[in-house]
């Protein structure tokens, strides 16, 4: 076995490479595959049903590690060393990223990938860039090889989000796992949105919507989600959940929650003159809330929304002991702010995204 002291820190090959190492497993005559669908119904995948299934998420993405390897979650993220896997991999991008034509964006990655292998003294090089087609998505991939290893990459995107698959092997392995690791890729069919069927009934949440009104506020949602109003005084709070909550305070939900508040600057110890003072004192605040924890900011830009002044960004950071995906629409008139939250875990994000479109175009106030 090779000696692993140049191997890369697992933080980096999971988080930044989704790239893996591992000892093999030894396969014994015909291998059996068998269709693996992701619990949240972004893809299928034929995989060997000898080999172990990790999924990991992180800040606004999600892998899914495919290995022959005998691990758990809790040996992958204390670093065990590894050498041929294939991942599945959603992430979604900042505005910058995003507006990068295709093949530019993996030339990105791959140039990234490769300083990185240079500061831990693996000699990789780039191959050539080719058009390629997984599923319905045409995107770019490559190759980085060394004189021990071969890692290979695909890059597609579509409205801001990537999907990546990426899988290596050492060449002492290539006759074990190369033809698998390629059935494998050939197989991959992503569903995304248009696999609600794969849902049972849960998928009456992304068909079936009805339109209610809460004070002044009137939006659509979907029949069977569960709606949670305070109101006191000045201030109003609205939580629409995708499960029942044991109480109005429980923070750990799929849904969206509305703010208003009425005389705002009268709750603040600042001097809040304009409604774009009163923006900057929410989005601060904010902020804060995730000072020292582990974020990502993906995009933030100022919005006309109901002809009222306001911003919308999303971000991602640490929540507890998940990762939590997060999109804030601020907006504000005459002193009355309103502060609309989209939120789910990073894992089932994307899932929603559109519920939650339908959700943000229908608000009226």
């Amino acid at each position: 076995m090779k000696n692993n002291k140049n191997r890369l820190p697992l933080f980096l090959t999971v988080l930044l490479l989704g790239f893996l190492y591992y000892n093999p497993a030894l396969f014994a005559g015909e291998i059996e595959m068998s269709k693996y669908i992701a619990e949240n119904s972004y893809f299928e995948i034929e995989v060997p049903e000898s080999w172990t299934i990790l999924p990991i998420d992180h800040l606004g993405e999600v892998s899914y590690i495919f290995t022959p390897e005998k691990v758990n979650r809790e040996e992958v993220e204390s670093g065990q060393a590894l050498q041929t896997v294939l991942i599945v991999k959603f992430n979604r991008l900042t505005k910058e990223e995003g507006d990068l034509p295709p093949a530019e964006l993996l030339d990105k990655i791959a140039d990234y990938r490769l300083n990185i292998f240079e500061q831990y003294g693996l000699d990789f090089s780039k191959g050539e860039t080719n058009e390629e087609t997984i599923s319905h998505l045409t995107g770019y991939s490559t190759t980085l090889t060394s004189p021990d290893e071969l890692y290979y990459l695909f890059v597609a995107k579509e409205n801001y989000l990537m999907y990546e698959v990426t899988y290596s092997y050492e060449y002492s392995q290539e006759e074990e796992y190369a033809d698998i690791l390629k059935s494998m890729v050939k197989s991959i069919n992503y569903l995304g949105i248009r696999g609600i069927n794969h849902l049972g009934p849960e998928k009456e949440s992304f068909i079936n919507f009805v339109e209610n009104q809460y004070d002044n506020i009137k939006l659509l949602h979907p029949y069977n989600w569960f709606a949670y109003v305070d109101e006191e005084g000045d201030i109003l709070n609205l939580l629409i959940s995708k499960e029942e909550l044991k109480d109005f305070a429980d923070e750990n939900f799929i849904g969206v929650s509305i703010l208003k508040i009425d005389n705002f600057p009268s709750y603040t110890d600042y001097n809040l003159v304009s409604d774009v003072d009163i923006l900057q004192a929410v989005y601060s605040s904010i902020i804060n809330e995730t000072e020292g924890q582990l974020r990502k900011m993906f995009v933030f830009e100022p919005v006309l929304f109901l002809d009222k002044k306001g911003v919308i960004f999303e971000l991602s950071y640490e929540k507890e002991n998940y990762f939590v995906q997060q999109i804030h629409l601020i907006f504000a008139d005459n002193n009355t702010c309103y502060h609309v939250l989209f939120e789910a875990p990073v894992s089932v994000f994307e899932l929603y995204r559109e519920v939650f479109g339908t959700i943000f175009e229908s608000i009226q106030v």
